[in-house]
């Protein structure tokens, strides 16, 4: 059986860093992250190294951000790379949302960014969108069903740390029937198995 990993992208899961001269990082959190990622995934990506914990390089036109401001803009994926860490995943499964209409918060193209990040390491990865409303957990509970009967056959494995509170909590009330390991990434420490007690 496979390991895949089952992964609700959200709006954590990239970090926008600014270099300046002597090494000092500015964290940028823009307004619109679905159309900040959406230009950036549609323009050309550079790397600022191989291997997991490169960054993409992006563009300083996309965050309006002077060359005095910074050396240079990245793109980082810190969450994505501890469970990358944590378990050699043949397969990763990047849920992005991707609401009708759009929502300044949604994650499918951050999702596909991440996808591209993937291929670059060649990791195996699938990305599905999310088009329902994240916080309805009757409608979630049905759609991630349908999602994750495609990979009921393989050795799962649901992240609980990003998306929505109720995208999490989706997988955590779905975990026992598809026989899921749930794994949690504190924000100071390293990716952990969450076991529920049965009592």
């Amino acid at each position: 059986m496979k390991k895949i990993l089952v992964y609700n992208v959200g709006v954590s899961d990239i970090k926008f860093i600014a270099l300046k001269r002597y090494k000092e990082e500015i964290i940028f959190r823009p307004d619109n992250l679905y159309e900040l990622t959406k230009k950036i995934y549609s323009s050309e990506l550079s790397q600022s190294k191989e291997g997991l914990n490169c960054n993409f390089i992006i563009k300083k036109k996309f965050l309006n951000i002077s060359t005095r401001e910074a050396r240079i803009i990245e793109a980082r994926f810190e969450i994505l790379n501890s469970f990358l860490k944590f378990k050699n995943f043949d397969k990763v499964v990047l849920i992005g949302t991707n609401q009708r209409p759009n929502d300044n918060r949604d994650t499918i193209y951050t999702a596909r960014l991440m996808s591209k990040y993937l291929k670059r390491n060649n990791i195996d990865n699938e990305v599905i969108q999310l088009k329902e409303n994240p916080t309805d957990l009757p409608e979630l509970i049905k759609k991630y069903s349908d999602i994750l009967n495609r990979f009921k056959k393989n050795h799962l494995f649901f992240n609980i740390t990003t998306g929505t509170p109720i995208q999490s909590l989706t997988l955590v009330i779905l975990s026992p029937k598809f026989g899921a390991k749930l794994l949690y990434k504190p924000m100071k420490g390293k990716v952990q198995e969450i076991k529920i007690p049965n009592e």
